[in-house]
This record gives structure tokens, C-alpha cells and sequence, in this order.
């Protein structure tokens, strides 16, 4: 794994892992879903557990969306996905670089974290769908195995349909819209 996948991976984890935190209706984006089959199991998070955010710069802007779920329970596996990409969402143009994270941890006696990471030619994102306030999309690739976990995990059929802004819930830079 390169130095930058290694320098991004742990604030798309904590992000992830965050969105764990409670959330109303009220402040979470109606609408707002995330899902995808992560080695061939499907992931699906929708309302309060998905943040999302997307700043504008001078040339292009940051688009990022991260699901997980809420802990209920000693030994559950918790998981997060995250998607993130340079864009510019009103100029119509293709990603400039995009990454895909994904993350699994199972708190017990025998604690169990698995992490997974993709940028560049490894992963796909395509915008299907933005409106000023509605942004929707697909995503897919190989993520290869981050700090100490092993393998690759194959992402598929990865979709997102979120409402922009509303969610005041997420901690850090998801919430900047």
C-alpha cells in the first residue's frame, strides 16, 4: 500500500466508524443510502448513518459519503464504508481521483479489524445524478488489505443517493457542506 492510501485510511476510518454516533430524522438527510456488495456480502446504510459533504474550490471540489452502523451489542460487527472524490459535481466532469474504504471490526475477547483501501485505476466511481442538492452515483473496484489485515476485498453494484447537507450529525470534514 502506497504512503498516501496510508495517510488517508485511518481519517476515512474514523469518519466511518463516527457515524456510529446517534442521529434524529431531523438532521439526517432524507433520502440519503449507501450500499454495495463487499465480498459478496451486501452493505446497506441509509438516513442517520450515512454522512455526506461536498466542497466546492476554485477548480474542483471534494465529495465524500461514508456509511456505518451503530453499535448495539458486545461482539457485533460493525461496518463502514466510505467513498471520496475530487470533482466537480456542477462542471458536469469526471472525477479527477477518487478512493473507495472499507472497514469491519468485531469487539470481543478476540478483537477482529479488518481494513481494506482503493484509489486510482483500482476503483470506479461515476456520477449519475446532480441536481445543486441531490447527487447520486455507482461505484466498484478491488480494495487492497490495510495495516495488518491481508488479501483484497472486491466492492460491486456500490450505489449512492444522497440529499447534500442536513447532516449535522457527522463529525469532521462530511459535515462541511
Amino acid at each position: 500500500m502506497n504512503v498516501t492510501m496510508r495517510r488517508l485510511l485511518p481519517a476515512m476510518l474514523v469518519v466511518v466508524l463516527m457515524t456510529g454516533l446517534p442521529a434524529t430524522q431531523a438532521i439526517a438527510g432524507k433520502g440519503d443510502k449507501i450500499s454495495a456488495l463487499v465480498g459478496g456480502k451486501r452493505v446497506k446504510f441509509r438516513r442517520g448513518l450515512v454522512c455526506d459533504g461536498y466542497n466546492q474550490g476554485d477548480m474542483t471540489g471534494v465529495f465524500s459519503v461514508t456509511g456505518g452502523n451503530k453499535p448495539h451489542r458486545p461482539g457485533q460487527l460493525l461496518r463502514g464504508l466510505a467513498v471520496g472524490c475530487a470533482v466537480d459535481l456542477a462542471g458536469g466532469t469526471p472525477p479527477l481521483t477518487c478512493e473507495i474504504g472499507y472497514t469491519q471490526f468485531r469487539a470481543s475477547a478476540n478483537p477482529d479489524l479488518h481494513q481494506y483501501a482503493g484509489a486510482g485505476p483500482d476503483v470506479q466511481v461515476t456520477f449519475t445524478g446532480y441536481d445543486g442538492t441531490r447527487v447520486s452515483g455507482t461505484f466498484s473496484g478491488t480494495l487492497a488489505a490495510a495495516d495488518g489485515t491481508s488479501g483484497s476485498i472486491a466492492v460491486t453494484d456500490g450505489k449512492f443517493s444522497l440529499l447534500l447537507g442536513g447532516d449535522a450529525h457527522c463529525p469532521g470534514p462530511a459535515a462541511a457542506n
